[in-house]
């Protein structure tokens, strides 16, 4: 399913975590007011667009499914997938306006507008998987099943190269997204990524929502299976 323009909100407190600040109390006051403004200014260069889909888990399925395979790594992900019924596969992008403002700055050698902007950028590329997710929870709820944490190319034993597998698996076009020889996407600020269907319950083992790292490999694939 493809959603040609996704509603998405750049919450403040993410953006000052992408800046390195921890904590709300300790961003000074001229930042709070930079960075407020740098959101309402990059909102005009926000293009969210997304493509889910989702399948059934089978046997027969994950026999002949690369996915499935250990030849991009992916214990982690092998292993979610054979505890779960279904899995939605996503691909999102912000579009490339961002990125160009972001380039802009640094031509011009301002690092640190260059900077916040990329900031804004990656929170608004997560904030897209965010409203993704949100679209298929409830579907999830209906069957009495729990969605995974995104799991992605790069992180846990994930190898990048499974990145080309999305480009194989959705119809990326209708994003204007394109995958490099290194298995890098551009524009740069878009994301892949699973989400399992499983009725099992799945809980993080760390505090996710207080920590900076949103793409940190624990918040993503260390999961305790009840």
């Amino acid at each position: 399913m493809f959603f040609p323009r996704i509603s998405i909100t750049i919450p403040e407190n993410l953006v000052y975590r992408y800046m390195g600040f921890q904590k709300e109390n300790k961003v000074p006051e001229d930042w709070k007011y930079r960075i407020k403004e740098a959101i309402k200014g990059a909102k005009v260069f926000l293009k969210p667009t997304g493509i889910i889909k989702t399948e059934e888990i089978c046997p027969e399925l994950l026999d002949r499914w690369e996915f499935h395979s250990l030849k991009f790594g992916g214990k982690q992900v092998k292993r979610l997938l054979n505890r779960s019924h279904k899995v939605t596969f996503l691909l999102a992008t912000i579009g490339n306006e961002l990125e160009k403002q972001v380039e802009f700055y640094t031509k011009n050698q301002d690092l640190s507008s260059a900077y916040l902007w990329d900031a804004i950028g990656t929170v608004a590329v997560h904030q897209t998987v965010e409203q993704l997710k949100k679209y298929i929870k409830p579907m999830a709820q209906k069957e009495g099943a729990r969605l995974s944490p995104r799991m992605a190319p790069g992180y846990g034993d994930w190898k990048i190269e499974a990145q080309s597998l999305f480009f194989k698996h959705l119809d990326y076009r209708a994003l204007d997204v394109q995958i490099n020889d290194s298995y890098l996407i551009t524009p740069k600020h878009s994301l892949t990524g699973i989400i399992t269907w499983t009725m099992q319950d799945i809980t993080p083992q760390i505090p996710c929502q207080t920590c900076a790292k949103l793409e940190c490999m624990y918040r993503e694939t260390s999961v305790k299976v009840r």
